[in-house]
Formats: structure tokens, sequence, C-alpha cells
């Protein structure tokens, strides 16, 4: 004769999806005290003697991607460098330059260039560029991509179009370069 009643037998077969889940929760808990339990204090025990020690495991800053790093030291110079390049014009007239130049590449028509003022912050130099140019409204965006896929910190500050003969616009135009000043070394 079985010890179990007939109608708990029966009872069971009906939920034996609630007993199924009840036995997979039994054999997690057992493997976790009995195994994950103890790995994890003694890991834990492993870092607190390695911590005294003065060995770090987690690093506290966070390291940069090396693109974001390549960006940063192209767009950067010594804070004196930055303060006499931004006074003198220099940076005023490379920005120019470029965006000159990547309007001729696009076959816009560039009525004029001139700089903007620059602004002196104590982190960063802001130079600035306005230009006038008449183009198609596709060599405008073509335009704007170049700008974007450009290795300096460029920024379209803003734009206005304006119809033209000939299905061109006149594009008056006005665009920010950053240059970040660099911190003193340290000794």
């Amino acid at each position: 004769m079985s010890v179990i009643s007939p109608l708990w037998i029966a009872g069971m077969r009906r939920q034996w999806p609630l007993v199924g889940a009840v036995v997979v929760f039994l054999l997690f808990l057992l493997v976790h005290v009995v195994f994950f339990r103890p790995t994890a204090g003694r890991y834990q025990q492993a870092v607190q003697r390695a911590e005294e020690l003065g060995v770090a495991f987690e690093p506290s800053t966070e390291v940069m991607p090396p693109r974001v790093y390549a960006m940063l030291a192209e767009n950067s110079l010594p804070a004196g460098k930055a303060k006499d390049e931004g006074d003198s014009g220099s940076l005023s007239a490379s920005l120019v330059e470029t965006v000159s130049r990547l309007a001729a590449r696009r076959g816009m028509d560039v009525v004029i260039t001139e700089p903007a003022p620059t602004s002196q912050n104590p982190q960063s130099v802001i130079v600035r560029a306005h230009m006038r140019v008449r183009a198609s409204y596709s060599e405008f965006v073509g335009f704007l991509a170049d700008l974007a896929e450009q290795d300096h910190l460029l920024a379209v500050d803003r734009f206005t179009l304006q119809p033209a003969s000939g299905g061109d616009h006149f594009v008056d135009l006005y665009v920010s370069r950053y240059i970040l000043k660099q911190a003193p070394v340290k000794p």
C-alpha cells in the first residue's frame, strides 16, 4: 500500500508545472548555497586583501576610447599658444581657409569669407567665421557632410538659404571651431 494518498498523487499530476518549478528552484538554491556563496566570499576576501596591499582591480577613472583621445589631441593646444594664436588671428585664418577649401571642392561659388570675433574662454578658444556662398541645395548638403567629416571640432552656428537665379541659393553661413586649451603639465 502506498504511503501517499491517491488523491494527493492525482492533485500533483494536475499541478505538475508548479511541482517542476519548485524542484528547479530548490536545485538552484542548493547550487547557490553549496558552490556560489563560498566562492563569492573567497573572492571578496581576496579583493579586500589586495586593496590593503595597494593593488586596485577597478580603476578609479575610465579609460578614454582611442578615437576620442585622438580627436581631443588634434583639437587642443597649450594654453599660451592657443591664446596667442587666437589673438593674432591665425586660428581664424585657418578656419576661413578650411571652409573655403571645402566649399571650392563642392563647386560652390564663394562670395564672401570673413573671420568673426574670437572668444577666449578659460578652457577653450572659439574661432568663428562668416561666409556667403552661391550653391545648389545638393552642393550645400554635401558641404555640410564634408564639415561633419573633418577632424576639427566644427559647428555650424546658423545659416540661411535665399533663392537665387538658376535654381541656386545664396547661403549665409556662420561656422565655429573649438580649440581646447591644454592644462599645464604637473611635475
